[in-house]
Parts: C-alpha cells; sequence; structure tokens
C-alpha cells in the first residue's frame, strides 16, 4: 500500500527544499516517478502539483549553460551509452538502431550527443551515445561536464569497454561517473570480445565489478547483440500489454507500462478522458485465474496481459 498522500507530500518538499535549477528538476522526476500509479483523488492532485513544480522551475531555467546539453526525451525510457573515446560506441548505437553514425577507427569521432530509438519487443527506447569520457571529465575537461549532463539526466546508464583493455580506464570512467553524482551503470557491455587480450581482460574485469552485469560482444563479428537486449529489456522492467476492443479483436502492438502498474495506468495510458466512464476492465493473461476475469482500476497486469475496457 502507498503512504497516505500527505506524508508524501511533506516528504516531497523536504526534499525540493534548497534545490535549485537542474538539481530541483532532477528531484522533481524522482518524485515522479515514486508516485503510486494513481490519477485520481488525492494523489492526482500530488501529480498536478509536482508538474506544476517542474514546470515553474524549468521556466526559472532558460539562462543556456555551457555545462549543460539538452537532448528531448523520446519514446518510453531514454539510455545513455557512456565510455571512452574509440570503443564502439558509435557502432553499438548504429547495430542497434540503423542510426547513420559517424564511425572511424580513432577517437573523438563523436562531437555531440546523438540520439536514436531502438524499437525493442514493441517499446520504443531512446538511445544516446555521449561522446568519449576521459579522466578529468567531471572537472569539466573536454567538454565532460556537458557531456556528463546528458547522462545525469538519461533514466538509465550502459557503460561500454574496449576487452583489449584492462580494468583501469573502466575504473577511471566509473570514477568520474561518480565524482558527477550520476546513479550506477544498469549493465556494463564489453566490445572487442573477438580479441586475443579479451579473454583474460573480461575474467578480470569480472573478478573486480562483481556488483555489474557485464556482457561481452563484437561488433566487428555480431556476436552478443542479442544478449545485449536481452539484458535492456530485464533492468528496464517493462511489461506489454495489448488492448482488445469491443469485438475481441486484439491489437498487434502492445502499450508499454512498468512493472506493477495496475489497470488505472493502462486507462490513462490510452487516453485519461476513459476513466471517468470506466465500469470495468475483461483481462486474460497471467495476472488473473481466468480468461476473461471482470477487475477494477487497481488490478495488478503481468506481461503480454490483454485488456478490454468496458464503460458505463
Amino acid at each position: 500500500m502507498p503512504i497516505p498522500h500527505r506524508q508524501f507530500i511533506r516528504k516531497a518538499k523536504q526534499r525540493l527544499k534548497d534545490k535549485q535549477g537542474q538539481k530541483r528538476i532532477e528531484e522533481i522526476r524522482k518524485l515522479q516517478q515514486e508516485l503510486p500509479c494513481y490519477f485520481t483523488g488525492h494523489y492526482g492532485k500530488v501529480r498536478k502539483w509536482l508538474v506544476s513544480e517542474l514546470k515553474k522551475t524549468q521556466t526559472s531555467q532558460k539562462v543556456t549553460h555551457k555545462d549543460w546539453f539538452a537532448v528531448k526525451k523520446e519514446g518510453v525510457v531514454q539510455i545513455a551509452i557512456v565510455g571512452a573515446p574509440n570503443i564502439g560506441k558509435s557502432s553499438l548505437l548504429k547495430a542497434l538502431t540503423n542510426v547513420q553514425a559517424k564511425v572511424a577507427d580513432y577517437a573523438f569521432t563523436t562531437l555531440k550527443p546523438i540520439p536514436a530509438i531502438l524499437n525493442l519487443n514493441g517499446a520504443q527506447i531512446q538511445l544516446i551515445e555521449v561522446p568519449g569520457l576521459i579522466e578529468g571529465t567531471a572537472k569539466g575537461k573536454g567538454s565532460g561536464r556537458a557531456f556528463l549532463s546528458v547522462a545525469r539526466n538519461a533514466d538509465f546508464i550502459i557503460l561500454m569497454h574496449d576487452l583489449s583493455k584492462g580494468k583501469e580506464e573502466l575504473k577511471m570512467i566509473l570514477k568520474e561517473l561518480s565524482s558527477y553524482k550520476i546513479k550506477k551503470p544498469s549493465l556494463i557491455i564489453g566490445n572487442k570480445a573477438d580479441l586475443p587480450e579479451a579473454p583474460e581482460n573480461l575474467k578480470e574485469i569480472k573478478a573486480t565489478f562483481q556488483e555489474y552485469k557485464i556482457v561481452p560482444i563484437s561488433i566487428k563479428e555480431g556476436g552478443g547483440l542479442q544478449k545485449v537486449k536481452k539484458e535492456v529489456w530485464n533492468f528496464l522492467k517493462l511489461t506489454r500489454i495489448f488492448p482488445k476492443d469491443k469485438n475481441g479483436k486484439a491489437a498487434s502492438s502492445p502499450v508499454i507500462l512498468k512493472q506493477g502498474d495496475n489497470i488505472e495506468c493502462f486507462v490513462e495510458k490510452i487516453h485519461k478522458d476513459l476513466l471517468k466512464d470506466f465500469k470495468f476492465a475483461k483481462v486474460w493473461g497471467k495476472s488473473t485465474k481466468f480468461a476473461g476475469q471482470k477487475v477494477g482500476l487497481t488490478h495488478i497486469l503481468k506481461d503480454k496481459d490483454t485488456v478490454q475496457i468496458v464503460s458505463k
């Protein structure tokens, strides 16, 4: 059960106290993610209040800062791909999304963040290639803070490493991310796994960074990309829900929700006006005891459920 809405508001105001600019925006977005999935009642008002606070803060943040890059969020989630220069980030982006990123065998080929969309199990995932990070990035070296701002604003981080090198470069990148108060990477991808020295380096890296999921790949030979997609889907914790119309025909494209979301979230995602006339829903899938079970707004959905909304 969610905490009482008044307690949530007190907690939110305490966390926003004395925060300004980008730090306040980031905290508001975190609070929005923590909100229970209710769009009406007391929590509906809390949701509107946070949206209002976000708009006010963004309006006051009109001054363009040399240490900041803006990448408009698209899709259901945004993932930043970070790492040292010349390790294959552009090649990975191209392999996963078919975007025409510039690829060359020298450092600093990418000079600004490059966004692209990955269609993963029906979900539109925005990937952003962040230009190569170097030692001193967090202190502003090589336009580093501007690049790190992109990673800090992303929902998730993928860290890429060159397996022809040992653990020291990886340590350096993790230190730079930590110095800029960026969340821990959800996945580490080790590229160039086809090289002779890669197996020994991978063994050392896995032993040193045991808290991370590490996936070896070879973009040159095309190995490991499906494993990357699988691991990305796992850490995103999304669910695919298929709407069914009044004639009983299920849609081929799913509505993408977060794990733990309920019928109310599903209805809101389709069209918020449907909530006004909502009567009940029929659900087919893993979340029900039997096919076509009637449920209310608080029913928790599971991946690949099919849902038919019945209005008053």
